[in-house]
């Protein structure tokens, strides 16, 4: 017969995974978990007893309870917001602030923005800001991030307002008052 691996995985908070030989399934809700590790049990071992599904059910309940209550006591902790000049870039809600003025930023955006600003001052290489925006995996070439570099000044800057992003040319890019 098919052989079953089955494994919770715990990565961004709320997600739930199970992976089985068919792949991973995510789930919201306690009682569809349940019935989707009983059924992709059944499915496994077509003389599975009803004592033994009845064990595997108590126990992910019992699983996910435990869960639960670590959560409660662990919320979750964001780290402080990064400022630079008159910018402020909020942790909690991947926002840039300037001034009364805030923009919402993608995810590639906050990330590329928040390696710039802890590393103000200093030339930050492309490769880093690949890294940051993509991840060590992702084949990012320098239009790509020029791409989102560009977007960035436009979210930073407005017309009248003083840009600190700034080209460093064959390296990469830093936030600073002045050009370099």
């Amino acid at each position: 017969g098919r052989g079953l691996l089955i494994g919770i995985e715990f990565g961004r908070p709320r997600a739930r995974k199970l992976r089985t030989g068919w792949g991973p399934l995510t789930l919201a809700r306690r009682g569809l978990f349940t019935q989707m590790v009983v059924g992709a049990l059944f499915e496994a071992a077509h003389a599975v007893n009803e004592t033994f599904l009845q064990e595997i059910k108590h126990t992910v309940e019992v699983l996910l309870a435990r869960i639960r209550a670590l959560h409660r006591r662990n919320p979750v902790a964001y780290p402080p917001d990064l400022e630079f000049e008159d910018l402020r870039l909020k942790a909690r809600t991947h926002e840039l602030q300037r001034g009364s003025r805030g923009v919402a930023l993608t995810r590639t955006e906050y990330a590329l923005l928040e390696t710039l600003m802890r590393r103000a001052g200093s030339i930050v290489p492309k490769n880093v800001l690949a890294e940051a925006g993509w991840g060590g995996d992702a084949d990012v070439n320098d239009a790509t991030l020029y791409v989102f570099i560009r977007a960035l000044r436009v979210r930073i800057a407005v017309e009248g307002e003083r840009q600190y992003l700034h080209t460093v040319r064959g390296i990469g890019y830093t936030l600073r008052t002045e050009e370099p």
